[in-house]
């Protein structure tokens, strides 16, 4: 007959990416919390390829301050997520 039959399995994790997409909205909605000028400059900076200078350039904003200002929006994400990401990374994903 010349048929073949293929299994091929499924090793996607449900529990991981339902984890990922749990952390994913939980910062969505932290960001959504901040001053307009934090959640722009932090949304154009992980959602765009532009560099920190690219920006700097397009806005006319002193790349020190686009700088100083991810810097803290980083630090405040890590401070409430750490626990929710060392989670996901330890594969402990009911936790998160």
């Amino acid at each position: 007959d010349g048929e073949y039959i293929i299994q091929i399995p499924d090793d996607t994790d449900y529990q991981e990416q339902e984890a990922f997409y749990k952390i994913c909205r939980m910062i969505d909605q932290e960001t959504d919390t901040w001053h307009w000028y934090d959640r722009k400059l932090f949304k154009v900076y992980r959602d765009t390829d532009l560099s920190i200078r690219k920006i700097a350039d397009k806005t006319g904003i002193s790349w020190v301050s686009i700088f100083n200002t991810l810097k803290n929006c980083k630090q405040d994400l890590k401070e409430k997520f750490s626990e929710d990401w060392e989670d996901y990374k330890n594969e402990d994903y009911g936790r998160v």
